[in-house]
């Protein structure tokens, strides 16, 4: 009869209680551009894309954020998925200290960014500086979103969304649900003449603001 030695079974017994030992999910913070996904990417650490610099990324590609990190855009977002493969922005485990920073168009970052098709869940921005938008926060630039979902995120103004300074963005048939702050729960646009919400559904948030 053949004998198994102890440090084999030892092996397949380890693989058995943990397969993601064999396929570890990579991660990533920093500086970001070029191509990325698709596939499944732990965001470990605050993000940012460089003045003068593009990220694209791929239908199907999702983000697990294990803290609160943030992603700061100066450059151009290209994050355009497809209504069968959607792009995820989401914390990683039910946990209060998973809740993430958002996506932050900074001042001087491009208007040609787009999210189209993504889902931008849970975020919380409560604490200075960025205690203004959780899920999106523009300054003076016009980000085009669409068929894009906002939810469960919460900041002291514009939980789900945050715009100001001319920033003219444009939200179309998209979902901004479940959100919280003290003024626009769901949206706060200030300043922003020519922003334009069409065909979207802006539901059960909360302003607690009196």
């Amino acid at each position: 009869m053949r004998r198994f030695r102890p440090i084999f079974i030892l092996a397949l017994l380890l693989l058995w209680l943990n397969p993601g030992l064999v396929s570890a999910q990579p991660t990533i913070h920093g500086a970001l551009s070029g191509d990325i996904g698709p596939g499944t990417y732990i965001v470990d650490g605050d993000c940012q894309i460089n003045y003068g610099q593009t990220l694209t990324i791929a239908p199907g590609t999702e983000f697990l954020f294990n803290g609160h990190h943030t992603w700061n855009i100066y450059g151009t977002l290209n994050a355009i998925g497809t209504e069968d493969s959607l792009i995820q922005f989401k914390r990683q485990m039910p946990y209060e200290s998973h809740r993430w920073g958002g996506l932050r168009f900074q001042a001087g970052a491009s208007s040609e960014s787009i999210l189209e098709y993504c889902i931008i869940d849970n975020c919380k921005n409560l604490t200075y500086p960025n205690y203004y938008g959780a899920g999106v926060y523009s300054n003076g630039i016009g980000v085009s979103i669409s068929n894009t979902r906002i939810t469960a995120c919460k900041a002291s103004s514009g939980g789900g969304i945050y715009a100001t300074n001319y920033a003219n963005i444009i939200l179309d048939n998209s979902i901004v649900a479940k959100c919280e702050a003290g003024n626009g729960g769901g949206i706060y646009l200030n300043n922003c003449p020519g922003a334009q919400v069409t065909n979207s559904i802006i539901f059960r948030n909360k302003s607690t603001s009196t």
